[in-house]
C-alpha cells in the first residue's frame, strides 16, 4: 500500500491575513549575533487566530477541549474526503444541506471543504466577507459520520466574520 502525505498549511507572515484584519503577525530581532550576542534568535507576537491553524473546542466553549487533550495520534487521519461546494457567495453561511451526503464516504475520519475562497488569500474580501458555517453544522455531519474528528476549510474561520451571531 502507498503512503503519501498532505501538509494543509498557509505560511505566517506579517502581511498573511487576519480574521477581521486584526492582530498581525509581528516579528523583530531579538539576539544577533552582529550585535555580539552568542546567537540570532528572532521575537514574534501573533493571534493564534492567523495562518493555518486548529480551533480546539475550547475556541467556541468554556467548558472545551484544549489542543493539548487530544494524543498525536488523533490528527493523523487514514480516511479523508474532500467536498467541492461551487457557488459559494461572500458571507454565505454554509449548512449540512449546502453538502452532497451521499457522496462523503461514510466513514471518513477528515472532511475537507473547498470553496474556492481559499483563492482569494490576497484579497480583503478573503477576511472581511468569508463564508462561515451554520452552528449545527458539526452535529449535522455526526448524525451520518460518527467517525468524523475533523472538519476543514479554505476559508479564514468558521464563523463569518459579517455574521458572526
Amino acid at each position: 500500500m502507498k503512503s503519501e502525505w498532505i501538509y494543509l498549511y498557509h505560511l505566517i507572515h506579517p502581511g498573511a491575513p487576519t480574521y477581521g484584519g486584526s492582530q498581525a503577525f509581528f516579528d523583530e530581532a531579538d539576539k544577533q549575533m552582529i550585535k555580539g550576542d552568542s546567537c540570532n534568535t528572532r521575537r514574534w507576537q501573533m493571534s493564534n487566530h492567523m495562518g493555518t491553524h486548529i480551533d480546539a473546542p475550547r475556541h467556541f466553549s468554556i467548558d472545551g477541549a484544549t489542543l493539548d487533550h487530544y494524543p498525536a495520534s488523533f490528527w493523523v487521519f487514514t480516511r479523508p474526503f474532500v467536498v467541492i461546494l461551487n457557488q459559494v457567495k461572500p458571507g454565505q453561511i454554509l449548512t449540512v444541506a449546502d453538502v452532497d451526503l451521499a457522496a462523503v464516504p461514510s466513514n471518513v475520519t477528515l472532511l475537507l471543504i473547498k470553496t474556492g475562497f481559499g483563492d482569494l488569500r490576497d484579497q480583503t474580501i478573503y477576511w472581511q466577507n468569508n463564508p462561515g458555517l451554520d452552528s449545527g453544522f458539526a452535529g449535522g455531519l455526526r448524525k451520518s459520520f460518527p467517525d468524523l474528528r475533523v472538519i476543514g476549510f479554505d476559508f479564514i474561520s468558521v464563523s463569518s466574520f459579517t455574521h458572526r451571531d
